[in-house]
Formats: structure tokens, C-alpha cells, sequence
């Protein structure tokens, strides 16, 4: 269901951020201003990408939100068996006399690849390679987490910030004039330049990029190498399931907490068709924790919203079903930004947030997932018009499965006649039905119709 972004989106294309890299076209990253270490870039970029978040969760993609923003480690379990290779005494090799601190050094900078390659030299790496594997989501989380901090993804192009984020830094941050914003931005020259700006500009320059969490990626590696490595069929099996894999109850129930307004959204665990372990709202297995995020967090700051609150996100309509049937006649009358409006402006950007496992909540804390229920069936179809229109063909076909999954599909039977001209045959096409939308679901149907 949820798949990470392709890496030709992937902005900037190293680690660090060079000044270079804030001219030319728009690029967003997800920040955590107020979370910093004592390296020489101090803060961190967990997604950085030209693409739109409108894009983003239209070709369902991820960011491994579940892992970044889990705050209660007794939901989750990393499983792994303890076998390994048969050990056979034998003389230590240079690297396998490394003290155990500098082989896990090696580890920690190693790619997946490069990791599984190194460990399947010998059964004694592997033994070390395994065990410094176990606590690898750990050493991850306790470096990244953004559970209870601040976030915000911004647009390079900004030229505001939210009023919380002006509240969070009153003595660096001054609020711009009208005139700074509406300033235009001429042909040939350089975007406007706010405080705002030079705020995010300041911060993606001190930044570096955090690695993905490898967990998952080590047993795809370990599938793809070891058929090359000179190691019995038979051990194969238990070598893999020794590789650590973070799981969630099936069926469990999770909480989005927002720590700044003492709000939540009611979640529950999936697995999603790509074999992500993450949550979803309550009843909208479609709707991650990714994408939802993307619709509360995202802020484009040109000047022109503030963030939204929940009553004026009741009046959101998105892409509607004559919207939709237009598409179908003409990409052109699909949805452009305007449509996507609740996501430019999230209302609960620059807030603290976490995902804790379900419990009970004092009067004090506001329920939203009432509200997130009458918004989703919006978003679906505002998603799946931009798919129609300008998304790839596996995007469409995974909107087309949502609709199937939730009963909007049907089988309906068409008279046709065949090559010959002559006889005529029944075959059985699906569609989508919704209210008044009848749509030939094309991918599904695998038809020509």
C-alpha cells in the first residue's frame, strides 16, 4: 500500500544541504527545529523530496512515519530467531580481530548491501553482525525520533511560518510585512527572500539527512546476496528469520497524540501490500499515518493562509464526482493545487507529536477522529482524480483496490460482439460506483473496454 520515494526525487541528492541547492525549483523537508546534536551539522532532514506532498500521497508513498514518531517501545516487537551458521574453529582473519566497538562502526556506516555482504564473510562476523543488527531500531530511534517535537514540512519556497512557529522563536524569527510578502517575484531574478525564508534557509543548511531504518532493508538485501555467497542451501532459512524485523500486534490499537493542543486521532495497526508495518486511521486502512501527516504538518507559507482550524476544515470538498467524470473526458479538469487546500496549511504544523499505543485519556484531550472520518472520503477521491490525471499507472491501480476494498466496486455484465462481427457475448467488467460516479476501473478489469 505505502512504498518510499522513488530517489530521483530525492533532494538534495546528498546529505548536507548546499547554498546552491535553495535557488532553482521547490523542494520540501520535514524538520524538527528544536531537536539538535552536537555534530557539526546539528539538525536533521527525515524527508527531503522535490515532489509535492499532493504527489506524495497520491502514489502512496512513505517516510517511515511509524517508526519516527512511536513512542511506546512496549507495542512493537523486533523479532529474530537466535540461530546462525554452524561455527567451524578456524584462525581470525584481520577484520574478524577487530574489537567488537570498531566492527560495529564499520556496521553502522555500511549500506544494507554492503552490511549483509560483510556478515556472510565468516560465521563469526555474522554472529557480531546479527547481534549489533537486534538493537539496530534502538540505536536508530533514540538518535531520531520525532516523538514529542516539534515538526514541520516546509516548502523551500516560504515566505511565512505559522503563528506557532513566529510564538516558538519570538527572538529570532520577526514576523514579516505585508509588503515583504506580497513582494513578486520578477522574471530572472531570485525568489523573495523573508526572515521566514532566511529561517528555513539557516536551518537546511546546518542539516544532514537521516539514513533510513534498515531493518526491513537487511532481509531484502540478504535475499538478493545470498544465492552469490558459497553457503548451504539448507542454513539459508534460519539465517534469514535470525535478521531482525519490527512488527505491531495485528489488530492493535494506537493513538496520534498532538502534545501541543492535547488532541488525538484514534489508529490501528496494518501491514500494507509492500510488507510495511505501520498504523492507519481507524476504519481507513488507505489513509497511513503517513499520508495523514502530510495532510496535518505540511506548510507551504506563501503568504496567502494560516493554518486551518477543524471547523473551516469541515467545509473542505476536494475533487467531487462530476470532477471526477470530467477527468475521465479530459486529464486537464483534474485537480491543481487549489483542490488539495487543506494541505498546504496543516493545523497541526510545528506541533508535537506522537503514536502511543491506546489508553485511556482525561477530559482534557479532544477526540478528532470523528473529524479525520468525515475528511477522508474527500481526500480519496481528490487523490484519485490527481491519479486519473497525472498519476502513474500503479497509482491508479492502487486507488482502484481502495475502492475495491471498501465495496465501492462492482461486477457488471456488457453485451459485445466478438471479432467476428457477428456473435455476441457477455463479459463481466468491474466499475466503481459511488453516488452518482460510474467509473470503468480500469486497472482491475485488465479489459479494453
Amino acid at each position: 500500500m505505502a512504498h518510499r520515494q522513488e530517489t530521483n526525487y530525492v533532494f538534495p541528492k546528498t546529505s548536507e544541504c548546499k547554498p546552491s541547492d535553495l535557488d532553482g525549483f521547490q523542494w520540501w523537508a520535514l524538520l524538527a527545529p528544536k531537536k539538535t546534536d552536537r555534530t557539526a551539522k546539528p539538525y536533521f532532514r527525515v524527508q527531503s523530496s522535490r515532489m509535492k506532498p499532493s504527489y506524495f500521497c497520491t502514489e502512496y508513498r512513505s517516510f517511515d512515519a511509524f517508526k519516527l514518531f512511536c513512542n511506546s517501545l512496549d507495542g512493537i516487537k523486533i523479532q529474530s530467531s537466535s540461530s546462525t551458521m554452524p561455527h567451524k574453529p578456524r584462525g581470525q582473519s584481520r577484520l574478524e580481530r577487530l574489537s567488537p566497538e570498531i566492527l560495529g562502526l564499520i556496521f553502522e556506516v555500511s549500506e544494507p548491501d554492503g552490511f549483509i555482504a560483510l556478515s556472510l564473510c565468516s560465521q563469526s562476523l555474522w554472529a557480531l553482525a546479527i547481534n549489533w543488527a537486534q538493537n539496530g531500531y534502538l540505536r536508530w530511534r533514540n538518535a531520531f525520533s520525532l516523538a514529542g517535537t516539534p515538526v514541520i514540512y516546509a516548502s523551500s519556497y516560504l515566505k511565512t511560518l505559522p503563528q506557532y512557529l513566529y510564538d516558538m522563536y519570538p527572538k529570532f524569527v520577526t514576523e514579516e510585512t505585508e509588503e515583504e510578502v506580497a513582494t513578486p517575484r520578477l522574471y530572472g531574478q531570485g525568489r523573495t527572500v523573508t526572515r521566514s525564508t532566511a529561517w528555513f534557509n539557516d536551518i537546511v543548511l546546518q542539516s544532514h539527512l537521516v539514513p533510513v531504518p534498515y531493518d526491513g532493508l537487511y532481509v531484502q538485501s540478504f535475499e538478493q546476496i545470498i544465492s552469490k555467497a558459497n553457503i548451504p542451501f539448507r542454513l539459508h532459512k534460519n539465517m534469514r528469520s535470525s535478521l531482525p524485523i519490527m512488527t505491531i500486534e495485528k489488530g492493535s490499537k494506537w493513538l496520534l497524540r498532538n502534545l501541543t493542543n492535547n488532541e488525538y486521532i484514534r489508529m490501528e495497526s496494518v501491514m500494507t501490500t509492500e510488507g510495511e508495518v505501520t498504523v492507519s486511521h481507524v476504519g481507513n486502512s488507505w489513509l497511513t499515518l503517513d499520508m495523514l501527516l502530510f495532510w496535518l504538518i505540511c506548510w507551504r507559507g506563501d503568504g496567502r493562509q494560516n493554518t486551518w482550524s477543524w471547523e473551516q476544515l469541515e467545509g473542505y470538498v476536494g475533487m467531487t464526482e462530476e470532477g471526477i467524470d470530467d477527468t475521465l473526458h479530459d486529464p486537464t479538469y483534474g485537480p491543481l493545487d487549489d483542490k488539495f487546500w487543506p494541505i498546504w496549511a496543516g493545523n497541526w504544523v510545528g506541533h508535537s507529536l506522537e503514536v502511543v499505543t491506546d489508553r485511556e485519556l482525561d477530559s482534557s484531550w479532544v477526540d478528532r477522529t470523528k473529524s479525520i472520518e468525515t475528511l477522508a472520503p474527500k481526500m480519496l477521491l481528490t487523490m484519485y482524480g490527481l491519479a486519473l490525471a497525472e498519476g502513474s499507472p500503479q497509482a491508479r491501480h492502487h486507488w482502484e483496490s481502495v475502492f475495491e476494498q471498501r465495496g465501492d466496486v462492482i461486477n457488471e455484465e456488457h453485451e459485445c460482439y466478438v471479432s467476428d462481427g457477428v456473435t455476441i457475448e457477455a463479459k463481466t467488467h468491474k466499475k466503481i460506483v459511488i453516488g452518482s460516479l460510474r467509473v470503468h476501473a480500469d486497472c482491475l478489469c485488465g479489459c479494453e473496454l
